[in-house]
């Protein structure tokens, strides 16, 4: 599963996680997804994303597309994000 997942929304108690093909909601917060998620194929980008480095692509200092969708880096992960995903 962690291969075909392309990124992570919060929603609050509840995650959004997007694949190439469907979208899935299920019952669990960001802060533990990310301790199930293998560290070296995900990054968390902001307070309510984490994206898998695999799929995404960084635009700029500030954003990163993963499957269509540009995302915001957080202030509080840019650092590691730019280590991660470098332009």
């Amino acid at each position: 599963m962690s291969r075909n997942c392309c990124a992570i929304e919060s929603l609050e108690n509840y995650l959004r996680i997007f694949t190439k093909t469907k979208t899935y909601i299920t019952r669990l917060t960001l802060k533990e997804a990310k301790a199930r998620l293998p560290r070296r194929l995900f990054v968390r980008i902001s307070r309510s994303h984490i994206v898998n480095i695999a799929h995404a692509v960084r635009v700029d200092q500030d954003l990163v597309r993963v499957g269509g969708k540009e995302l915001r880096i957080g202030k509080v992960y840019k650092r590691h994000v730019l280590e991660q995903l470098p332009g």
